[in-house]
């Protein structure tokens, strides 16, 4: 062997040396970076927008008739709008005894939970994105790290319709007490908000987002009358007319029950195929 040959030799064992060094650097710099992005999505596996919306609550429901049915002693109806919930109770599942409790929602690294001295501080550590949801009444006098209310998970499904349990709790006698979607606060509620807009002097509609999280119409004909049930018969005077919008609060093949937002709300079945229908 020439010595010419044997330099070859020994130089093509360095490098191989040196690539399969690289090779092996890399190999754990990747193991590094996966495992670093499996902590990240661990420690961020929920977004808020997750449960954006109107929701209303429920105990059970029959899946092939699509019945849905509360035995809770309380109803209620929940706003998710980012970083804040409104909750609507009614008290014996009355509209009569309409409560409502504002929250400021999120997630927060649990183990700092006694940590925060302040609620400026929960609020300055209250995150879009995590694991641990937790939520804080708006209205307490003064701030204690014991009221943060720690939620056990969120669950989302969809059966018949998408249904949550957020994981925090109602104190409900019933084992199977979760939401459902709704598509729009029902009529009476809606009213009743209002009413406390006035009262309280919070602009609950504006504040919480509630005509961008509900469904709407939009009249498309010249004019649309209301009927007080699905049939023909139960045609009224009161009409809307083109490029009017309306909440939707349910949603048939053709008819649509909805309510008109003005001075004075107006409310009825109108004919599906008289409005274009949108989220």
């Amino acid at each position: 062997m020439t010595k010419y040959t044997l330099l070859t030799l020994l130089l093509s064992i360095v490098i191989g040396c040196k690539e399969q060094k690289t090779q092996d650097l890399s190999y754990t710099q990747k193991t590094v970076l996966e495992n670093s992005n499996i902590e990240k999505k661990q420690e961020e596996n929920h977004n808020v927008n997750e449960i954006k919306g109107i929701w209303q609550s429920y105990s059970y429901y029959l899946e092939h008739e699509s019945e849905f049915k509360d035995f809770n002693k309380d109803k209620f109806y929940i706003i998710f709008n980012g970083k804040q919930e409104l909750e609507i109770t009614l008290k014996d599942q009355s509209i009569t005894n309409l409560k409502l409790n504002q929250y400021n929602l999120g997630f927060i690294d649990v183990t700092q939970k006694n940590s925060f001295v302040t609620k400026q501080q929960f609020m300055d550590n209250l995150k879009e994105k995590g694991a641990t949801l937790v939520r804080l009444e708006k209205g307490l006098k003064e701030y204690n790290p014991s009221k943060i209310e720690i939620s056990s998970g969120i669950i989302k499904d969809f059966d018949v319709v998408e249904t949550l349990n957020d994981g925090f709790d109602y104190k409900q006698n019933s084992d199977d007490f979760s939401f459902k979607v709704s598509s729009a606060l029902p009529e009476e509620v809606f009213l009743e908000l209002k009413q406390k807009s006035k009262q309280d002097n919070i602009d609950y509609i504006k504040d919480y987002n509630i005509y961008n999280l509900s469904s709407k119409v939009e009249v498309k004909v010249a004019k649309t009358f209301f009927y007080d049930e699905m049939n023909i018969e139960s045609k009224r005077k009161a009409f809307l007319i083109e490029g009017d919008i309306a909440y939707a609060e349910e949603i048939n093949d053709e008819w649509v029950k909805i309510y008109y937002d003005s001075k004075i709300l107006s409310s009825g079945y109108i004919k599906t195929s008289d409005v274009k229908i949108f989220p």
